[in-house]
């Protein structure tokens, strides 16, 4: 349980430490999508390029290809996604690798030799998709640098830090709380964030020897269901979810399983739920 919840920890410091401005849309952006951003706009540029070349003069007004202007802004989400790595790695809870800081020091050499030219450099627009394929392929060394990183081997007090850590991360992330009981006597503990877009869901059956947790997605179906996706498995799982109140007047969540199951949840400072999920 503990370590899946550290790796959700390091997944939230790179959500949020992997940012570029793309609108509140668009808040856990992070490498893979700037990547996906770059190709997309380099794509629809030589697509606009092509029918441009391919149409008769009489056609649509001409328009303007990739620029100058749109190389320097995706090299600017390179560099804010370089900076990010880096202080990701340099995170106590990642461990010191040699590879990685290799890695590393070779994408800001690149980086840095790019930063250098100018738009005298550029020739045909040609000449910028051709660096602006550099930069995709950079975000994906990027990417490829961030799955060499591994969890530090902590001890003792830096254990304890660390610990610590993760536990503020947690409360931080996921402020909502909700706890409670099913038929079969089973604990409930539902962690979610202040959108509750995301969150932690644990069962602790009946005797408390064991536990089943799914952390990530929480879909509002639309229907007064919604789909909870574990990040890890990729395993899915539908809940009613309904408000009642109980007879001392007080309103309860009531979840229903798809077999039919219910369970009264309370709700509860998130950070309730996050010192009992890291007890088990």
């Amino acid at each position: 349980m503990k370590k899946k919840l550290l790796a959700l920890v390091l997944s939230i410091a790179m959500a949020s430490t992997l940012l570029v401005g793309c609108g509140d849309d668009e808040e856990e952006a992070v490498v893979e999508t700037e990547v996906e951003e770059v190709e997309e706009e380099t794509a629809a540029e030589e697509e606009a390029a092509d029918v441009e070349e391919a149409a008769p003069e009489e056609a649509a007004p001409e328009e303007a290809g990739f620029t100058f202007e749109d190389l320097q802004d995706n090299y600017a989400t390179m560099v804010e996604a370089y900076n990010s790595v880096e202080e990701l790695y340099m995170n106590e809870g990642i461990a010191q690798d040699d590879t990685v800081e290799e890695l590393l020091t070779q994408c800001k050499d690149v980086m840095d030799q790019m930063g250098e030219l100018t738009r005298d450099d550029f020739e045909t627009e040609e000449d910028l998709l051709t660096m602006n394929d550099s930069i995709v392929t950079l975000l994906d060394s990027l990417n490829g640098i961030i799955d060499l990183m591994s969890e530090a081997d902590t001890s003792g007090a830096e254990a304890t830090a660390a610990a610590d850590d993760t536990e503020a991360v947690l409360k931080a992330a996921f402020p909502v709380g909700y706890a409670g009981a099913a038929d079969d006597g089973s604990k409930i503990l539902w962690a979610l964030s202040e959108d509750t877009t995301r969150g932690i869901f644990v069962v602790i059956n009946a005797d408390e020897s064991d536990a089943v947790a799914m952390v990530g997605d929480v879909v509002n179906n639309g229907d007064e269901t919604i789909t909870l996706t574990d990040d890890e498995s990729g395993a899915t799982v539908v809940l009613g979810v309904s408000e009642d109140v109980d007879d001392e007047g007080t309103t309860v969540l009531m979840l229903e399983t798809e077999d039919g199951g219910l369970s009264a949840l309370y709700e509860v400072p998130g950070e309730n739920v996050i010192d009992a999920l890291l007890s088990y």
